[in-house]
């Protein structure tokens, strides 16, 4: 019995197709008598087998062009297929290698199977499951996992269908913006807390270096030098805390790093000593950047000085310069990271490197994996905060045995920029008989500053707030030269006062005094000079120097 498909077209002109099949009849004697054949219409059975494989065709092109991973594995954990974006996700160089491999063993290393079939074989299937593990070479691996079950007919669970997405780089972007949340509180803690410990130094600093020009009693002389050297280290820290919280005041300008590079060569290898070679490559069409020389120095000392640490036994110290640009693809893997053009410097040593989990924590305040004693922890936290406020960014690459790189990458100037730094001769304190109102919240400073100036021939008024001040200059009969005054004050600030007051008096001079530097930003004062501000803690030499400065 044979049995054909052809295709016919009725009167109609329609296509047909038919299905017929010949029956061979035979006599007793085996001779052939006659065919006969029966036909029937096929056509609806045609095209519904040829929806069943454009169907099945469409469904093999979707799994194998989707992006997502998608596979389909027995309970066991044995793939049945797979395809290709399953192999990218995981680094299996061919489907045939994936195959050999357990996906239980790939998905978890505890008894999470268990469980999780239970749970597949009660609900149906599983969504939005986080999954984490590592690729072929060991690279970890963050996945969000969608499973749907297959089951037999007595409703027992025998395969399962997965479909992966790879948010490996999302996590990462999220570990970075976290850490930069964590950064950022910090930095107002810790500028926060230089804030009020400057207030202190001032008074401090302050009455011992006065009482050491004013008593020259040589019995006193040791005590107080003492006194005022604690308070200088202590001023130290504070400043590498203000460094850290991005908080200095900067003396920007256009610079290029190759020649801060080359100044410092000398100091570097006094720094590094004899058993550390130090190799210095820069490129020589290095574009210019902007930023304050001195802190730059103070990052590449700093890193310097950790590279030594990092090198006991000797080594090799590498700094390099180089124009970079930034594509968009490589700043998404970087939070914060803005694309553009950049100069790059890093500095690689060779040294004991370091583990994710201190990777992870070097650029906290007071974090330190020295002895007890012999490192403060704020290198490296002064080195971020540099960075950050000049603009730039700082990553770091380190394996433990391997060495340590840091990146820092600073935008690159396309126009020359003014200098914007001056120099201040230092000249004895000038004497003088303006009027200067005072205007400090803090009792002991203002105290201070107070007994300075009248010292040094001053008239004095005083107040506590802005809203005392317009009191005192209002019931003043004569003329105010001079407004010293905190930024920020309870009742009010300084700049909204020097406001009110040149309303009063337009001639009035202004010089603003803050432990808290970033409080420059609060001052929207035109009229007043860009060099009138005084950091705390001062002394009295440079409060007397300042205000002769500004009264001229």
């Amino acid at each position: 019995m044979t049995t054909v498909e052809i295709e016919i077209c009725n009167p109609e002109g329609e296509v047909r197709w038919q299905s017929w099949t010949d029956c061979p009849i035979f006599d007793e004697q085996g001779q052939l008598l006659e065919f006969q054949s029966v036909g029937r219409d096929i056509t609806q059975e045609k095209h519904a087998l040829e929806r069943v494989r454009e169907s099945q065709t469409r469904y093999r092109n979707f799994f194998e062009n989707d992006l997502t991973g998608d596979f389909i594995a027995t309970t066991d954990g044995y793939l049945v297929d797979c395809n290709p974006a399953f192999l990218r996700i995981f680094g299996f160089p061919s489907r045939e290698q994936a195959m050999k491999k357990n996906l239980l063993e790939l998905f978890f290393q505890d008894d999470r199977p268990a469980e999780f079939f239970d749970t597949l074989q009660q609900q149906g299937k599983m969504e939005y499951i986080d999954i984490t593990t590592c690729k072929c070479d060991g690279t970890p691996l963050h996945l969000i996992a969608n499973l749907v079950g297959e089951y037999d007919g007595d409703g027992q669970l025998k395969a399962v269908e997965g479909f992966l997405f790879d948010n490996t780089d999302l996590k990462n972007l999220q570990k970075q913006f976290l850490h930069a949340q964590k950064m950022e509180a910090m930095g107002r803690l810790a500028g926060g807390v230089a804030h009020d410990f400057n207030n202190l130094l001032t008074v401090i600093s302050g009455y011992s270096q006065y009482l050491l020009q004013k008593y020259p009693d040589e019995t006193l002389q040791g005590c107080l030098e003492q006194i005022v050297k604690a308070g200088e280290q202590a001023a130290s820290l504070t400043s590498q805390l203000l460094a850290f919280s991005r908080r200095q005041v900067m003396q920007t300008r256009e610079m290029d790093l190759n020649a801060v590079t080359a100044d410092m060569q000398k100091m570097l290898r006094r720094i590094l000593g004899a058993d550390v070679e130090l190799v210095v490559m820069r490129d020589p069409r290095l574009g210019l950047i902007n930023a304050d020389r001195g802190q730059i120095e103070q990052v590449i000392v700093n890193l310097a000085v950790n590279a030594r640490d990092a090198m006991p036994n000797g080594g090799k110290l590498t700094i390099e310069t180089i124009n970079i640009e930034l594509d968009e693809i490589y700043s998404s893997w970087h939070a914060g990271l803005a694309p553009g053009y950049y100069v790059m410097m890093s500095v690689t040593d060779t040294g004991c490197g370091m583990d994710t989990e201190t990777i992870n924590q070097i650029f906290e305040p007071f974090f330190t994996t020295k002895e007890t004693g012999k490192g403060t922890g704020l290198g490296l936290s002064t080195v971020y905060g540099i960075v950050q406020q000049s603009g730039g960014h700082i990553h770091v690459y380190s394996e433990p045995g391997l060495g340590t790189t840091f990146k820092i990458y600073l935008p690159r100037i396309d126009s020359p920029l003014h200098d914007t730094t001056r120099e201040t001769a230092a000249s004895p304190v000038q004497r003088g008989t303006e009027t200067i109102l005072l205007v400090e919240d803090n009792e002991s400073v203002r105290d201070l500053a107070h007994m300075v100036l009248k010292g040094n021939g001053y008239r004095i008024l005083e107040a506590s707030g802005p809203q005392e001040a317009l009191k005192v200059f209002d019931g003043h009969d004569g003329h105010v030269h001079l407004l010293l005054t905190d930024v920020v004050m309870p009742g009010g600030s300084g700049p909204t006062l020097a406001e009110e007051l040149r309303n009063r008096q337009q001639d009035l001079k202004v010089l603003y005094v803050s432990g808290y530097p970033q409080d420059t930003h609060a001052i929207r004062d035109l009229d007043t000079q860009k060099g009138a501000f005084l950091a705390k803690p001062f002394t009295p030499v440079s409060l007397g120097l300042k205000v002769r400065e500004i009264l001229g």
